[in-house]
């Protein structure tokens, strides 16, 4: 009779846990919310390269970027769609405040952990997203910032002819080259799943852009030189057509002005 209330009782037991189940074992079963906590757990986590007062700076160092970023930028997108004199003008402008918000909100998080503690903790396709997001948003500011270049050296050299040719619709169209050419360049290894995600045993998970060497010059040729090449340029002829021109007439105002005053004191003396 023992035997089988004993044999109950374990049944009964079996039946409980079976209904409420251990909590710890499910956030260890959990990835990657598991790891994620331990980083706060066991901050700055087992295979930082920091002890943890550098990993404490660094982390708030960071995270003040962060938040620098995230607040400049949300609040240029409220200043532009909040005033409406500023709308039409300003659609490059919000692209750029877009991308660069989107890099202090998805990219910039992920990173500072990954940085700090040399692990990352989110998972293989949280790895391959953000990746792509991070090549997206970038490309896509370094893109807008020249488009913006371009966007005001026609205005400055051709202000009365270009502004009537800046519509919504052109603008739109501008946009949607620009994130266009992004996803151009971001996507790649996110559709080949061709980024490095490698889970080491007893050591460090690696997530890191795909380093196929073709790639690797398409990127960058693609996301930096070209636009560089495009800028500099853009902006000499800017930076040349107001402060040099500028400084070439002062001689001439000055002289000008002279004379002026010159005529003016004879009339005064001829008064008298």
């Amino acid at each position: 009779m023992a035997t089988q209330d004993t044999i109950i009782s374990i049944e009964e037991q079996d039946l409980v846990s079976a209904e409420m189940p251990n909590f710890t074992s499910i956030i260890n079963d959990v990835q990657p919310a598991a790891t994620f906590l331990s980083f706060f757990i066991n901050f700055p986590g087992d295979y930082s390269p920091y002890n943890a007062i550098e990993a404490f700076f660094l982390t708030a160092l960071l995270l003040f970027i962060t938040f620098l970023t995230i607040a400049g930028n949300a609040t240029i997108c409220f200043i532009i769609i909040y005033f409406k004199r500023f709308r039409r003008s300003n659609y490059l402008v919000t692209s750029l405040a877009v991308s660069d918000l989107l890099v202090g909100v998805v990219v910039m998080p992920p990173a500072i952990i990954y940085q700090v503690s040399g692990d990352w903790y989110f998972g293989s396709t949280s790895c391959h997203i953000w990746l792509s997001a991070d090549v997206l948003n970038c490309t896509a500011s370094i893109f807008n910032l020249c488009m913006v270049s371009i966007d005001r050296f026609w205005l400055i050299m051709k202000p009365l002819k270009y502004e009537t040719k800046r519509t919504k619709l052109r603008m739109s169209l501008y946009i949607t080259i620009i994130w266009s050419l992004a996803m151009c360049i971001s996507l790649p290894p996110l559709l080949t799943m061709g980024n490095e995600y490698v889970e080491v045993e007893n050591g460090p998970t690696l997530c890191a852009l795909y380093q196929h060497f073709i790639y690797q010059i398409y990127a960058i040729v693609g996301s930096f030189y070209i636009p560089l090449l495009v800028i500099i340029p853009i902006d000499y002829d800017e930076f040349d057509h107001f402060v040099l021109h500028q400084i070439k007439q002062l001689p001439v105002d000055a002289e000008n002005s002279g004379v002026r005053s010159g005529i003016s004191g004879i009339k005064a003396n001829q008064v008298n």
